[in-house]
């Protein structure tokens, strides 16, 4: 049975080598052997899986960068949202909330940046620092959104009296 993939200090044949004649094969016993076994496979993560997960969160990273480059703002949204379930990197949220704003969509970039915020402030590389004029930004632009809204819903509530006729004359 082979080890290949595993992490490295779970390898059968380095265990042999480090405790060469002192394992007897029957020390844990069969079963006992089995159970270290097991969970020198399936307890320590592959180094091959890790770099499988970051490999699919880039594609999907890549994928959003296109769909966002084609206008399809919602597509590349869910694509880094599922590239930040691959690889917990911040950078993906980061890029969803622009694209939330890109989308006009200044509510939920909010919550999810409300979410965020803290932990993207303690960035060890520094490379969210435009964090709060993001915030701010999207708070004057769901305040103008909401006015638009209010505007245009009060417009089409006039009364139909106050609205000039446009008869055409027989």
């Amino acid at each position: 049975m082979s080890f290949e993939g595993s992490h490295p200090w779970c390898s059968a044949r380095k265990l042999y080598l480090q405790f060469g004649n002192e394992m007897h094969p029957g020390a844990f016993g069969s079963r006992g052997t089995a159970a270290i076994a097991a969970l020198c496979v399936v307890g320590a993560p592959s180094v091959t899986y890790a770099q499988t997960q970051e490999e699919r969160a880039l594609e999907l990273y890549e994928k959003a960068t296109t769909a966002y480059g084609e206008g399809k703002y919602r597509e590349a949204s869910d694509l880094l949202a599922k590239a930040f379930v691959y690889d917990n990197n911040l950078i993906y949220q980061y890029n969803r909330i622009l694209v939330l704003q890109a989308n006009g969509d200044y509510a939920e970039a909010l919550k999810e940046l409300a979410f965020y915020a803290d932990i993207m402030g303690e960035d060890p590389e520094q490379r969210f620092t435009d964090v709060p004029a993001i915030k701010t930004k999207l708070e004057s632009q769901l305040a103008a959104k909401k006015k638009a809204d209010e505007d245009a819903k009060n417009a089409a509530e006039k009364d139909p009296k106050d609205r000039k006729s446009t008869r055409l004359n027989s």
